[in-house]
């Protein structure tokens, strides 16, 4: 496979999968700020901050407004990583290696495009919030279950795979990374109800929440908490499991090009240090700089294959 088609079913799944995370944080804090009124635009601020947004709004748009804030991260057509710019990049990836997808995955992620380019034509009103987020959602996955059910099981599911898994992990990563305070041991004493309703919207922002009560009943400890999210190899949100399916897609690019791969090799560090951390090795009081060398060294791995299977050539 050329460097370039790679390059491009790698990303389209990434930017497909970051506005789908970025929709699902925005309806976590939306949920909270309507149970928290008094707080509502400090929380839009965190959205921001959650997004690596917040130097932007601020250079842009100045004074934090939830309206404003809203439309920056959702249509703002000058922010090069709102919700539906990051659509727009991924159909424009697709498009450009249309014949290496099925009929059906093209028009999945085609029609999704334009279905944005409908919803975001108009600046959002606040009422039509939670519908325009599930739309960006069942849009998303639509795509996703698309590819799952016609693609071959080959080098261009094995990218799409790769890049989707990559980006699940960075979104889950930096959601733990910009609410560690939660989780320090002290927070556990603190069992004050808008304490839990924080910890409740990290699992919202990861798309674990239904998850996590499934396999704990309901009961939001601080601990099993951020245990689910970094080793929890049942979920598809959690870090673990993220690495597992990155070394399989991985492992089936060597195999399919009977070649050893750097990026393997690395993806297989990452998950050795996610496994022991699951027996033991994760540190509540040293959570901040776990999340940020997870963060880094995943960047670190989508460069190295990016470099491996050059990408641009």
């Amino acid at each position: 496979m050329l460097g370039r088609v790679a390059n491009n079913l790698f990303w389209m799944s990434r930017y497909l999968e970051r506005a789908e995370n970025n929709a699902r944080i925005v309806e976590a804090y939306l949920r909270r700020s309507l149970a928290e009124s008094d707080q509502a635009v400090q929380n839009w601020i965190e959205v921001l901050g959650v997004l690596g947004q917040k130097d932007a709004y601020e250079t842009s748009k100045g004074e934090f407004e939830q309206r404003a804030i809203i439309n920056f991260i959702l249509r703002d057509k000058t922010n090069p990583i709102s919700v539906l710019n990051l659509i727009q990049q991924s159909r424009q990836n697709a498009r450009i290696v249309r014949g290496a997808l099925t009929r059906e995955a093209w028009q999945a992620i085609n029609d999704l495009w334009l279905s944005m380019q409908m919803i975001f034509k108009s600046p959002i009103n606040i009422n039509d919030l939670p519908l325009i987020l599930a739309k960006v959602q069942q849009g998303s996955a639509l795509v996703r279950g698309v590819l799952d059910g016609t693609m071959l099981r080959n080098d261009i599911f094995y990218f799409l795979r790769a890049g989707t898994a990559i980006e699940r992990g960075d979104n889950t990563a930096r959601i733990i990374h910009k609410n560690y305070f939660l989780f320090l041991p002290s927070a556990f004493l603190a069992r004050e109800d808008r304490s839990i309703s924080k910890v409740e919207a990290v699992l919202d922002s990861a798309g674990a929440m239904r998850a996590y009560n499934w396999l704990n009943k309901g009961r939001v400890d601080p601990g099993s908490v951020i245990l689910f999210l970094v080793a929890d190899k049942s979920t598809p949100r959690s870090l673990s499991y993220c690495y597992q399916d990155i070394v399989r897609q991985l492992t089936a690019l060597e195999e399919v090009y009977d070649t050893s791969f750097d990026a393997c090799q690395k993806a297989k560090q990452v998950q050795a240090g996610l496994n022991s951390s699951s027996t033991g090795g994760l540190h509540l009081d040293e959570l901040q700089n776990f999340a940020h060398s997870f963060i880094q060294n995943n960047a670190q791995l989508s460069d190295l294959i990016e470099t491996e299977f050059k990408f641009y050539r």
